[in-house]
């Protein structure tokens, strides 16, 4: 599971790397348990029902979740209960490749315009 110091630092990494925010918020919460309700999941980013139904969908169609359906005693809807469908290594490892990547080019640009800088005003 994932300690609480990490949880807005993973939400960043995904959300700037690889999915929408709502949808990075529900994969940390996801991420975060064994199986959730799609209710819980609101309480625990703050999102709408609305948004939480289209951040699941998105990860359903991307294979990263799924789900199975609970009777509910008496009246009433069964409930969803949902679940990674691949482990958490697998998820997160080709986000953090990519962000590599970038910082990696980030800071080649940095060290041309310090190369630049100390070129130009040595003078």
């Amino acid at each position: 599971m994932i300690p609480e110091h990490i949880k807005n630092d993973l939400v960043w990494l995904l959300s700037e790397y690889a999915y929408p925010k709502n949808e990075a918020k529900v994969l940390t919460v996801l991420m975060s348990v064994d199986r959730i309700t799609s209710r819980e999941i609101e309480i625990a980013t703050r999102l709408s029902q609305p948004e939480v139904s289209k951040a699941l969908s998105f990860l359903l169609s991307k294979e990263l979740v799924e789900f199975s359906v609970q009777k509910v005693k008496g009246r009433g809807r069964p409930v969803k209960i949902w679940r990674l469908r691949r482990d958490v290594k697998e998820i997160i490892q080709p986000v953090l490749k990519e962000a590599y990547k970038d910082l990696d080019t980030r800071f080649g640009r940095l060290e041309k315009i310090r190369a630049w800088m100390d070129g130009a005003f040595d003078e």
